[in-house]
């Protein structure tokens, strides 16, 4: 399987999915700063309703997909996963409710939003101060 196959492979199975949706591009595949060494991040919009069960069985859904060598939970309080495949293909997965989605339409390409999430984001986000 190649990258882009298995992001069609989650295309697909978020569509076939009730308790999905949104689902969006992140990170450099979604800027257009991809390279053939990228991973793909994407954030997904469960229902509100379904969104602990969906975070319990994300990594059996992402399992359906494809092998997995690898699924890492990255912080315990925030439902952002890790996964490698068998064939060392690396993705991100970020598993949210529709009030909590964060981003802007630079930043996020939509997927998948029958809701029209994509259309309340800002065009950019603010940029930050940083102290030197």
């Amino acid at each position: 399987m190649t990258r882009d196959g298995l992001l069609q492979a989650v295309i697909d199975a978020a569509q076939a999915d009730a308790r999905v949706i949104g689902l969006f591009l992140s990170g450099s595949l979604a800027t257009g700063r991809a390279d053939a060494y990228s991973d793909i991040d994407l954030v997904l919009v469960a229902d509100a309703g379904a969104h602990t069960a969906f975070v319990d069985q994300a990594r059996t859904w992402v399992a359906a997909l494809a092998e997995l060598v690898l699924w890492k939970r990255t912080y315990p309080t925030w439902p952002l996963f890790n996964a490698v495949t068998a064939e060392w293909l690396r993705l991100d997965l970020t598993v949210t409710v529709p009030e909590r989605l964060a981003g802007s339409k630079a930043s996020l390409k939509p997927l998948l939003d029958d809701q029209g999430l994509y259309d309340a984001l800002p065009a950019n986000l603010p940029l930050r101060d940083v102290d030197p």
